[in-house]
């Protein structure tokens, strides 16, 4: 747990308008890649970043899944996380954002940032951009 604090992982309340549900899970994947933590610690180590509401949704869910004696897998978790916090509707909203961008009065540097930051959100796109882009490089 010393090693895991000292990265500095995010909390999530589930409460503040600005918190990103997907951001808090890219966070915490990226501490996970570096520390080598397996899907069931990692599941353990962000519920232990799960405070207020969030942490409320966390116990209320672990309860209703009780009758399965598996520990909770992280991709489980996600996907019940996100579609907790991070309903479908917003996540196409986003996606449409990204889509729909434009870089008018931004700085190509605004732009570039606007753009990685929305691109999360529609990653079956950029997966074919990138495919893409090796092959036009090649």
């Amino acid at each position: 747990m010393g090693q895991f604090m000292r990265m500095n992982p995010p909390k999530f309340t589930g409460t503040k308008v600005e918190e990103d549900p997907q951001e808090f899970v890219d966070e915490m994947e990226k501490i996970f890649k570096v520390m080598h933590v397996d899907e069931v610690e990692g599941v353990e180590l962000a519920a232990y970043q799960l405070k207020d509401v969030a942490n409320q949704w966390y116990n209320e869910w672990e309860d209703l899944k009780s009758e399965h004696v598996e520990p909770t897998v992280w991709a489980e978790f996600v996907e019940a996380f996100l579609d907790w916090f991070f309903p479908l509707e917003l996540r196409e909203d986003k996606a449409e954002e990204f889509i729909n961008l434009k870089q008018g009065m931004m700085s190509v540097q605004e732009y570039s940032v606007k753009f990685n930051q929305l691109a999360r959100y529609a990653p079956e796109m950029t997966s074919n951009m990138s495919s893409r882009m090796r092959k036009f490089v090649s």
